[in-house]
């Protein structure tokens, strides 16, 4: 293939060549660069030493470590010597922030998987104590001190590891390095997810698998170690304590197998915890993605159909900055059938001329702001001795019905017509709190280095946009005035939107009309909608992924218990035979006792487990500012219903797998 590349010196002037070039792959590693459209291709470190470009206008400065940031900041600020136009911005503490954050919902994911299999293995571990009682009792018969049935104990528990802990880490690996990636491949934000494996999250991950494994088994140790020979001759694992007399209803099914489940109230909190976690997953997940919707998240966040930005502008204003948006590219735009209003903002660097007067009040409003975020706070001198480098900002061109706009909701309207003939300036509420209304705010332009004063006519409420400035406060006047300024002001940004039901063909046009360039950038209602909603579909393959493990680890659990139940129940199964109930009373009986584990889990879902999901759907409110909370029913009912089934099911099978022997035979196993 051949690529055009511009501005190539050579005998010291500047020419474009056409060179030829293999396409030998593609980088898909695109996370930094922050723009839609690009066609961009990537040239070695080499090919661009010997073909030198221009400047770029933006770098970026990655720390190996974060630690101590404020003072490698100031470093390199002492470090390197910058002109007028340039400036160090580091990204205070923002980033910093977020990463606690991740890492709190990291720690909080881990923690809740920890508990989760404590839950499963404390159960086990419990259940397999009291299984072997009189072997323990045996032991202590022969000899044995509690330490050394705690090392018996132990000892299993080591060799369980020594197989199940690597193979529990491969697998979580695994699910990290393939299923979650596949769960997250709708995204298109997610497409180049870079996949690694770090040595540190491994021996992490065994660490605390290890550690909940041997917490786990820690209570049912010391209960191994506590066994007396006597207690462990007379045990039974139908005792029950406190024997009350019933009167015939006692002797229903479902009420004795309700007796049942409650004879160990400690397996009952587990197996039900276990089986609650999974469903309180469905719903909190659930419950998060139906009252999250994509026409709402338009609606709260997105105002035009397509808004269009000048990419470069946005990143970092320059003075000479070159017009995307030319005459003839607005003309076009302008000339598409289906716009209903197109709005432009237009962009000028100025800096101002500091005064007690006029910027007093704001420099101390700026300093509270600076103090608020550990910031050094700036002196006045800062700005008055050299403005072009420390007391730049910019003269922002709106559109009158912009004001329009505000004037419907403003407590204190502002004059429209003085503001159309260039009569006042706005400041905003995001930069410019303290300035007078009425001062008169002296500016010079930065390239053309004309001096003006604009009276300041009022404040207003004004979208940040992602724009970025220097220290001073922007300006704001009308498009009609703003070519005053300068004669060609930079549009940053042209809003649009469509006549209804023509919004696709509107975008259809503006693809065509701007994806040559690449500095432009777009957003637009229908690929934002499209992007939320692969983002939906990636958190919900991700939730299918959690609600299968935990509810998995729930009714494995389940099984577990119930089968090493009807294990050791044979004697009491046995009895019940040898007195006449048949088998298919007994198989109710165990029956029953899955179905009351379901219902029992079912019922603290519904209370706890939504009010679980009402309390995190408020938070997420709070801080998002829309959606509205829509009650997983459906899905709870059929996530119930399969449970319930499972739990009727499972122990009426293994009852069946257990019990071909006769009556005479499960007696004398039982013995």
């Amino acid at each position: 293939m051949s690529v055009a590349i511009s501005d190539i010196s050579k005998n010291g002037d500047a020419e474009v060549q056409i060179l030829p070039f293999t396409l030998s792959g593609f980088y898909e590693d695109t996370a930094n660069i922050n723009s839609e459209n690009n066609r961009i291709v990537f040239f070695s470190e080499t090919f661009l030493r010997e073909h030198p470009q221009e400047v770029p206008n933006l770098v970026g400065l990655l720390f190996k470590d974060t630690r101590h940031y404020h003072d490698k900041i100031e470093q390199i600020r002492a470090s390197i010597d910058l002109d007028g136009n340039q400036q160090l911005i580091p990204s205070y503490d923002g980033k910093l922030n977020m990463n606690v954050k991740d890492s709190l919902v990291a720690v909080i994911m881990v923690l809740f998987f920890m508990f989760d299999g404590y839950l499963i293995i404390f159960n086990v571990a419990y259940i397999s104590i009291t299984r072997d009682v009189r072997f323990y009792g045996l032991l202590k018969m022969l000899g044995m001190t509690s330490a050394q049935i705690k090392q018996i104990v132990y000892y299993s528990v080591a060799k369980v590891a020594f197989f199940a802990l690597p193979a529990g880490v491969l697998l979580g690996w695994g699910l990290s390095f393939y299923v979650v990636p596949l769960a997250l491949s709708s995204y298109e934000g997610f497409s180049s997810i870079d996949r690694q494996v770090n040595l540190w999250v491994l021996l992490l991950a065994l660490f605390f698998s290890a550690l909940t494994l041997f917490l786990s088994y820690r209570a049912p140790a010391k209960k191994a170690g506590r066994i007396s020979p006597i207690e462990a001759s007379k045990h039974t694992d139908t005792q029950s304590g406190k024997q009350k007399s019933r009167g015939r209803h006692g002797a229903k099914i479902p009420y004795m197998s309700l007796k049942n489940i409650l004879r160990s109230k400690k397996r009952l909190l587990f197996v039900v915890l276990t089986l609650f976690l999974g469903s309180t997953a469905l719903v909190v997940l659930s419950t998060f993605l139906k009252s999250f919707s994509a026409e709402e998240y338009i609606n709260a966040e997105v105002k035009y159909d397509i808004a269009m930005y000048n990419q470069m502008t946005r990143a970092s204003f320059n003075p000479t900055e070159e017009q995307h948006f030319t005459p003839e590219l607005l003309s076009q735009i302008s000339a598409i059938n289906g716009i209903r209003e197109l709005e432009r903002t237009t962009v000028v660097s100025i800096f101002q001329h500091y005064s007690d007067s006029t910027h007093g009040e704001w420099l101390r409003n700026y300093n509270k702001f600076r103090a608020g975020v550990n910031e050094e706070l700036r002196d006045k001198k800062h700005y008055e001795e050299d403005p072009k480098t420390n007391f730049w900002g910019l003269l922002i061109g709106i559109d009158d019905k912009k004001l329009e706009e505000y004037n419907r909701t403003a407590k204190n309207p502002i004059n429209v017509s003085e503001f159309s003939k260039g009569k006042i300036a706005l400041v905003t509420d995001i930069n410019g709190n303290g300035i007078p209304i009425g001062a008169q705010i002296p500016f010079t332009v930065i390239d053309n280095k004309k001096s003006y004063k604009v009276k300041i006519g009022g404040q207003m409420t004004f979208e940040r946009d992602a724009m970025n400035s220097g220290a001073a406060p922007w300006l704001i006047v009308s498009n009609n005035v703003i070519h005053k300024y300068h004669s060609d002001a930079v549009i940053y940004s042209i809003k649009i939107n469509a006549q209804k039901g023509k919004e696709q063909d509107v975008l259809n046009e503006v693809k065509l009309l701007t994806s040559g360039d690449s500095s432009i950038s777009r957003t637009s209602k229908i690929e934002q909608a499209k992007a939320f909603a692969d983002l939906k579909q990636s958190f919900s393959n991700l939730s299918i992924v959690i609600i299968i493990i935990l509810s998995s680890i729930g009714v494995l659990n389940f099984i577990n218990t119930i089968l090493v139940s009807i294990v050791s129940r044979k004697q009491e199964f046995a009895v019940l035979a040898s007195i006449g109930a048949t088998k298919k009373q007994i198989k109710w009986l165990i029956t029953f006792e899955g179905i009351w584990f379901a219902l029992i889990a079912f019922v603290l879902t519904l209370t706890v487990g939504s009010g679980i999901s009402y309390l995190i759907f408020n938070v997420l409110h709070e801080y998002i500012g829309y959606g509205v909370f829509r009650y997983p029913v459906t899905s709870l009912i059929i996530y119930s219903g399969v449970v319930l089934l499972i739990c009727s099911i499972i122990p009426g099978l293994l009852y069946k797998f257990i019990s071909r022997s006769n009556v005479i035979e499960q007696l004398r196993q039982a013995e």
